[in-house]
């Protein structure tokens, strides 16, 4: 994130701010339109 996570990732509820993408492109493209893929490689990422 551009943060670097400074930034609570939850509402004053609690529950998690999300977006999901997959959700968003259906919506604008029709279902199965799109795909979301999110390749993970950075070595940082992958061992956490």
């Amino acid at each position: 994130t551009a943060d670097h996570g400074m930034k609570p990732k939850h509402d004053a509820n609690g529950r998690p701010s999300v977006i999901y993408v997959q959700d968003i492109l259906d919506q604008w493209l029709g279902q199965a339109a799109a795909r979301v893929i999110l390749p993970i490689t950075d070595p940082y990422v992958v061992h956490h």
